[in-house]
């Protein structure tokens, strides 16, 4: 009896149509279920890149006001480090020191991205 439908025979090799859904269902399931961590690793990447340019702005200014002869003052002002519009701003202050031939400077960078976040720079300068 001859019919149009080939039989498959027994001990042959090979997926059905079924295990191959199945199969591809699991590994879509798998993967949607990454797209979070994908997502938080690229937040992640981008506040360290933030941080690290905020740091460097601080060690800059630091370094400039470190390197300057005569009287430092406190002051501020806004950065466009990166060239993308991101804002920071940098605010410098210099206090008493531990002795009286010393001041303590501090120089604190602060950005809006989700939020507030800063960072400081404490030094001693020698006068």
């Amino acid at each position: 009896m001859k019919s149009g439908w080939r039989v498959r025979a027994r001990g042959t090799r090979g997926f059905t149509l079924i295990e191959v859904l199945v199969a591809l269902s699991l590994a879509g399931i798998v993967l949607a279920s990454l797209v979070p961590l994908l997502v938080a690793s690229v937040h992640g990447v981008d506040q360290a890149r933030r941080l690290t340019t905020a740091s460097g702005l601080a060690q800059g200014k630091l370094e400039e006001i470190r390197n300057t002869a005569g009287v430092v003052a406190g002051g501020s002002d806004s950065v466009d480090a990166t060239g993308r519009g991101e804002t920071y701003t940098r605010t410098w202050t210099v206090g008493a020191g531990p002795t009286a031939t010393c001041k303590t400077l501090t120089v604190a960078v602060a950005w809006n991205e989700r939020g507030s976040h800063s960072v400081s720079l404490h030094s001693i300068l020698e006068q």
